[in-house]
């Protein structure tokens, strides 16, 4: 019985008639496993795509211009913590380690960036 003809009826939902359900359950992996694994591939295709690109766009023009430092240290802190997070954890968290650590380097070498592409001001 579909889900939502159930509950227009009023009649109790029985979950394990649906065989995808059982599917995922029984043969392929957990629903948060599933989840675990879109969540770390979309972070490192980030942390390794995205960050790099805007690392070799600043390298080429010498400049950090229209980036945020705020909102660079913000997600340092952000990857610093999540990574943390996920290796103080019993059991650690490899879903949330493994994609978060890449992230790391990536937004400290921006950082970095900010500190070498700094705007001098007088004869220094």
């Amino acid at each position: 019985m579909d889900f939502a003809f159930a509950l227009a009826r009023g009649v109790e939902y029985n979950h394990a008639s649906f065989k995808w359900y059982e599917l995922i359950r029984e043969n392929i992996m957990s629903l948060s496993d599933a989840a675990g694994w879109s969540a770390m591939a979309i972070t490192v295709i980030y942390s390794c795509i995205g960050l790099p690109a805007q690392v070799r766009k600043n390298y080429i023009n010498k400049s950090t211009a229209g980036l945020s430092v705020f909102m660079t240290a913000v997600m340092f802190l952000t990857f610093v913590n999540w990574t943390a997070y996920a290796l103080l954890k019993q059991p650690p968290d490899w879903y949330i380690a493994v994609s978060n650590s890449p992230g790391i380097i990536g937004s400290l070498t921006l950082l970095c960036q900010f500190r070498i592409y700094k705007k001098r001001v007088g004869p220094l």
